[in-house]
């Protein structure tokens, strides 16, 4: 026998059968039965609510040597995230299905819920760290999907280091220039998507990297690249956090560089480290967690420490403030961003956010997540926004 965990993160009632129990879900609830599963590889399971029905196959875990992390998205109603423990001797022990709401992640802001006129840091937003790496070597590689990928895939809040190249503004991260550029290869994938997608908005965080350049020659240039690239009146460079409602087709532009004259300005963020800062200009508050040195305990310290700001956010415990919680980290030169993220024992920090959201009932907010490679495991990113206060589907 193993502990089912059966969760709806829908705003309807449904029922479920499998493992030879029916189960009422009522929206938003959870419900954890000792159950008996299957020899098989697969079990059936049937999902019903008055509107529609649909039936799946769900993994047992056959040959579960450690925790396992799966997402189905079964129709156009449900999307379901699977999370599987093992027992010492590598048996099924616990298994949690998540009964997510089905959406595209192309148009999900469109779905929030803005009865309660959330700000931008009132909402759980998927972001990328070092988003502009795709093309890196390994040690400075954070991701692998492409800014249009990356947009396709719902992140929403991208962490740009940026410095002056001629006229354009160019990626770098650490030491390492890349071959990619605000004005040339950024900005108009970004209009295009808010052109295609109204409903959404990005956030780009930008620092400024530029270390021989004089500051007001950065400054103006990105005023200037932004002014042309973004579409008329879809720019927010307010120092202010915005509300979410009129956001849709908007570029708004965070800054983290200390000069900075224009933007919402999170220049104090804490530097491998966590804490509360307070915004003047925009007044209200920060809570980062951006801790990224370890030793030999990466994996173990680093998620202690992400978990700590998801319940830290869950719990508003800072208080009123746009919370932000870095997923990356690096040991180098022992260990790249990739090993942190998607260790092969799947112990990474990837695998452990979704285990972790997996087990969550909704809507919870957990802040922005600038993650690397977000798109491993599948879902996670879905499962992400889906915390969210989002309408019926």
């Amino acid at each position: 026998m193993i502990a089912l965990t059966l969760i709806n993160n829908n705003a309807v009632d449904f029922t479920v059968e499998i493992c030879g129990i029916k189960v009422q879900l009522q929206p938003r609830s959870s419900d954890t039965r000792m159950v008996t599963v299957p020899s098989e590889k697969y079990m059936p399971i049937q999902m019903s609510s008055r509107q529609w029905s649909t039936s799946w196959l769900v993994s047992t875990g056959t040959n579960l040597a450690h925790e396992h992390e799966f997402d189905y998205p079964v129709s156009n109603m449900v999307n379901i995230y699977q999370h599987m423990e093992a027992d010492s001797a590598g048996m099924l022990a616990a298994m949690t299905l998540n009964f997510g709401p089905a959406f595209s992640s192309q148009d999900w802001m469109g779905l929030l819920d803005l009865s309660t006129d959330p700000k931008l840091g009132d909402l759980t937003i998927p972001g990328t760290h070092n988003t502009g790496t795709w093309d890196a070597t390994r040690d400075s590689k954070c991701q692998s999907l492409n800014i249009r990928q990356q947009l396709e895939y719902g992140i929403r809040f991208f962490d740009l280091r940026l410095a002056v190249s001629g006229d354009d503004l160019r990626i770098w991260h650490g030491s390492e220039r890349q071959n990619v550029y605000l004005a040339r290869d950024l900005l108009p994938v970004i209009k295009d998507f808010l052109a295609k997608h109204p409903t959404e908005f990005v956030i780009l965080c930008v620092a400024n990297v530029s270390w021989s350049i004089n500051y007001n020659q950065f400054n103006s240039l990105l005023g200037k690249l932004l002014g042309q690239g973004v579409a008329t009146n879809k720019l927010y460079d307010g120092a202010a956090m915005p509300k979410v409602a009129g956001m849709g087709g908007v570029v708004a532009l965070m800054r983290q560089d200390k000069e900075a004259t224009f933007g919402i300005m999170a220049h104090d963020w804490p530097d491998d480290a966590k804490g509360l800062v307070w915004n003047p200009s925009g007044q209200f508050w920060y809570s980062v967690q951006n801790v990224y040195k370890f030793g030999s305990d990466y994996l173990t310290a680093k998620w202690g420490i992400i978990k700590a700001q998801l319940d830290c956010a869950a719990k508003k415990s800072d208080g009123p403030a746009w919370y932000a919680n870095f997923t990356s980290a690096s040991r180098a030169p022992i260990t790249d961003p990739i090993d942190i993220a998607l260790a092969t024992d799947q112990k990474g920090m990837n695998y452990e956010l979704h285990a972790y959201l997996c087990k969550q009932v909704g809507p919870q907010y957990f802040g922005t997540l600038p993650m690397d490679f977000p798109e491993t495991p599948s879902g996670l990113i879905k499962l992400l926004i889906s915390m969210n206060k989002l309408k019926p589907v």
